[in-house]
């Protein structure tokens, strides 16, 4: 999803990043800061868990849609695109503030 210069390989959607590093002691936090300086970085000096890490960055989001990613996802060309135009077809397909049932 994200090349080496740090640009998103979409073609037709604007993409931002953001990054939680969940206490992480092997180096990786330092790396993706000296890599991607542009890219905020929540690093965490516990492991707050998947789900409690996606919340810290969905709140400083500011896109329209959010795509959380496990470290490990490899995206396809084309992918995030796909789903952009997906959701945009049937918006009642994603969970928005009134389907949802946290309540947004």
């Amino acid at each position: 999803m994200v090349s080496s210069t740090g640009q998103c390989n979409t073609a037709h959607s604007l993409c931002e990043v953001l990054v939680v590093a969940n206490d992480s002691t092997d180096g990786s936090a330092e790396a993706i800061a000296e890599k991607f300086p542009h890219y905020p970085l929540f690093a965490q000096s516990d492991n707050l868990g998947f789900a409690a890490a996606n919340n810290l960055a969905a709140k400083s989001a500011r896109g329209e849609y959010i795509l959380m990613l496990n470290p490990d996802t490899v995206v396809l060309d084309g992918a995030i695109d796909k789903l952009v135009a997906f959701e945009r077809r049937r918006p009642a397909s994603g969970a928005d503030e009134h389907s949802s049932p946290m309540g947004g």
